[in-house]
């Protein structure tokens, strides 16, 4: 056993989750709204790239039943990214068909100005689609993102379940994807995908073994966040959070105080 359990125990009861409606999921009724469906969204440059296109995202609160024209209106008093100089807007009109809540607008940053970090208001408008009373503004900040191939090496690793120790991190053989050499036990590496520009990462699909057996329920396999949830790598600056569940050869979860998703977090030397 290479490495052992630390004061969070696998609960010897698993549980199987059934896909099923979020009890908390919102529905809406009257007017569709116009809104930025997320207040804080980035744009990312890979380093040496020069520039790159990003997606800025809005939505509305009800589908609209017919064609609508919205405009993304930039904000220079608030910005300290420079419309012209440090990016230029692509895509700055869209039509959100008849029935859909989501759409986006375009536009190309300099790596320069992701250098820099800076960083664009805007706001959106319709001439048919009220405006929703909430994220009626969104800040876009510009992030310079590092090669992967800068990020392999010793990593210090705190796993929810295993405790803080040491592991290395290579890159895998498949584009996109990191190796955890011998991450719970020796011989047993796990893969971990990865997106170059925007720094999620998750685990495959398919259940991977780590090779370590629970005394009450035998082999632990390592699998995506039973939430649902995306990790985050930066590249840049060594570190990465991985979601992960743990789980069994049927399918069954794990529990660890009530919890069934976790985070392994990973800071290079």
């Amino acid at each position: 056993m290479k490495k052992l359990l630390s004061i969070f125990i696998f609960a010897s009861i698993v549980s199987l989750f059934n896909s099923c409606k979020d009890e908390g999921e919102k529905y809406y009724e009257g007017e569709s709204l116009l809104h930025f469906d997320k207040p804080a969204q980035s744009a990312n440059v890979l380093l040496g790239a020069n520039n790159a296109n990003a997606t800025i995202t809005y939505g509305v609160t009800k589908a609209a039943e017919a064609n609508s024209n919205v405009e993304l209106v930039y904000d220079a008093t608030k910005s300290t990214a420079i419309l012209g100089t440090d990016f230029t807007i692509l895509e700055g009109t869209d039509v959100l068909p008849a029935g859909v809540a989501i759409g986006d607008f375009k536009i190309n940053i300099k790596e320069s100005a992701a250098k820099l970090g800076k960083k664009a208001y805007f706001k959106v408008r319709s001439s048919s689609l009220s405006p929703a009373a909430f994220n009626t503004e969104v800040v876009v900040s510009f992030v310079l993102v590092c090669p992967p191939t800068t990020f392999p090496g010793v990593f210090s690793v705190k796993n929810v379940l295993f405790g803080t120790y040491d592991v290395e991190i290579a890159m895998g053989t498949v584009a996109n994807t990191l190796i955890l050499k011998d991450y719970i036990e020796s011989g047993f590496d796990i893969t971990v995908n990865f997106n170059p520009l925007t720094g999620e990462v998750s685990l495959p699909a398919a259940s991977q073994s780590t090779g370590y057996v629970n005394g009450a329920n035998g082999l632990i396999f390592i699998k995506p966040a039973l939430d649902g949830s995306k990790g985050t790598v930066d590249f840049c600056n060594k570190t990465m959070n991985l979601r992960l569940s743990y789980g069994t050869p049927t399918g069954a979860t794990y529990t660890s105080g009530g919890a069934t998703s976790y985070a392994d977090v990973f800071t290079g030397y």
